[in-house]
């Protein structure tokens, strides 16, 4: 998710980078056009300074009205405002679709722990049925001894108290 986010404010560092490349290069076109349009008003102020009231939306030509060439919009053609929002829902809409990317993500991974998990409790259980199977093989392995042991036990005694009933007869 962290990588989704960065790689969303990068694109969005490089897209407001060339948006303020193509502003700056519109900016200076039409600040040039309205030098030559407007030579005096100009003389006063150095370039820099233009600029940036031009940037700011305070471009004099805009209030003077100026001939047929200079229209009141013409520096708000593609309003940098509109941009800058259009920018900011793009953003919003990348950091939800990120948000959502992260959830699924988040889904994913619990997921995918679940059926690590599950698959340690199958092996687990595969290995305590082993320990079992080999147990019960131990159990029936001494009641089968038992069973011998009882009918070695059984014979014993029948050879026993024959010789004593026969010594019991004479």
């Amino acid at each position: 998710m962290r990588f989704a986010i960065f790689i969303a404010v990068l694109l969005i560092c490089q897209l407001l980078s060339g948006v303020r490349s193509y502003e700056n290069n519109r900016i200076q076109q039409q600040h040039r056009k309205m030098k030559r349009m407007l030579p005096g008003l100009y003389a006063q102020y150095g370039e820099d300074s233009n600029a940036a009231e031009q940037s700011e939306g305070g471009s004099s030509s805009s209030r003077s009205g100026g001939d047929g060439e200079c229209k009141p919009g013409a520096m708000m053609a593609g309003n940098p405002k509109q941009k800058a929002t259009s920018i900011a829902q793009k953003a919003a809409q990348e950091a939800k679709a990120a948000s959502d990317a992260q959830q699924a993500a988040g889904e994913a991974a619990s997921l995918q722990v679940k059926a690590q998990l599950a698959e340690k409790a199958m092996q687990a259980a595969k290995a305590a049925e082993a320990a079992l199977a080999g147990k019960q093989q131990i159990v029936q392995q001494l009641q089968q001894e038992v069973r011998e042991a009882e009918a070695v036990y059984k014979r014993k005694v029948v050879h026993y108290r024959m010789p004593s009933k026969m010594l019991m007869r004479r």
